[in-house]
């Protein structure tokens, strides 16, 4: 009987908050993971490595204990145009992927991005890109999932499902202070359209996001480096902050071929949402392994707030998949050299 009491009550709170939520701000995808997604961070991101092709997996699972709650995520990005002057233009495209809760809200989101880099400098080590994107977005919700009554009387009366469009742009800048060590950053603003994802009569806008972030690597000769990184991001009331950094050791001693590297690293993520709540909200631990074009990551994301005796202890885990193509045509050479995340 106490079972079927506290499972009563978790399904009246599931639907309590759907009807909470068709009045608050939504907001977006996220993985814990920056490194892991420069692309869905910032389009100024877009083409801005060492390659001429890149193609990144990304998935997510959390909140076990309440429900379903999991992200997913492929993206593509490619240089379009390689310029003598070092310049090159660039293009992406994305499909995401965000399950949440009980009733199945599900969002699809597509994305198209572009970006134009220019070089800073003659040596290849300086550079600014612009970049834009426009993105298909659709969120639905599966209401018959909805437990807890003998009767819904709101069932039927409402689509369950909406669809509009988004748009973006940023900007980021890199530079290599070194020969082994660089720095970036970044800014971007997201929905400046503020597009409307209710899918009641009454409009409900998805609130612009700015994001800010940097980071670098500090490495010498020797086999060890540190990639630290920040980031924050705004969006509606919703505020987050992130800081950590990952420790690089190399793994053979061939560096100017095919260097192997192995990761650890750790960061902080704190979290505000005015006159609601505030303080540090989980911690990030990731294992990352880099061997030839390939670079698996694996990411546990351990909530430490107040929310941690809903989650029972248990965190969430992503994992992340790129993959590099190192192009052979001789004016791959004229590019600027792009950052490493």
């Amino acid at each position: 009987m106490k079972n079927f009491k506290v499972k009563f009550i978790e399904r009246l709170l599931v639907v309590a908050i759907f009807f909470i939520s068709s009045n608050v701000f939504g907001q977006d995808i996220h993985f814990s993971h920056m490194h892991a997604s420069p692309t869905q961070l910032n389009p100024a991101y877009t083409g801005v490595f060492n390659g001429s092709l890149r193609v990144i997996l990304n998935y997510k699972n959390q909140w076990n204990s309440i429900g379903k709650y999991n992200t997913g995520a492929i993206s593509t990005d490619f240089k379009v145009v390689s310029m003598r002057n070092r310049d090159f233009f660039s293009m992406g495209v994305g499909f995401y992927f965000d399950n949440a809760g009980d009733l199945s809200y599900r969002t699809y989101y597509g994305t198209l991005s572009m970006a134009y880099t220019k070089s800073l400098s003659d040596r290849r080590s300086h550079g600014i890109t612009l970049g834009l994107y426009a993105a298909a977005l659709n969120l639905t919700y599966d209401f018959t999932k909805a437990k807890g009554f003998d009767f819904e009387p709101t069932y039927g009366m409402y689509k369950n499902a909406t669809f509009n469009f988004s748009a973006g742009a940023g900007l980021s800048w890199f530079c290599q202070i070194k020969r082994y060590s660089n720095i970036y950053a970044g800014f971007a603003v997201h929905h400046v359209n503020m597009p409307n994802i209710s899918t009641r009569e009454n409009k409900v806008k998805l609130p612009m996001k700015i994001v800010f972030n940097m980071g670098g690597i500090y490495a010498t000769k020797s086999r060890h480096a540190l990639l630290p990184s920040f980031m924050y991001v705004i969006q509606g009331k919703q505020q987050e902050v992130m800081t950590g950094t990952f420790y690089r050791l190399e793994m053979n001693s061939s560096w100017k071929e095919q260097p192997t590297y192995f990761y650890i690293g750790a960061w902080v993520r704190w979290y505000a949402i005015p006159k609601s709540y505030k303080g540090m909200d989980a911690v990030v631990a990731s294992l990352r392994y880099d061997v030839k074009s390939w670079k698996l990551t694996f990411s546990y994301d351990m909530n430490v707030s107040r929310l941690a005796s809903a989650s029972r202890g248990r965190g969430g885990p992503e994992l992340s998949v790129i993959y590099i193509h190192q192009s052979k045509q001789k004016h791959g050479n004229k590019v600027l050299y792009c950052p490493k995340f």
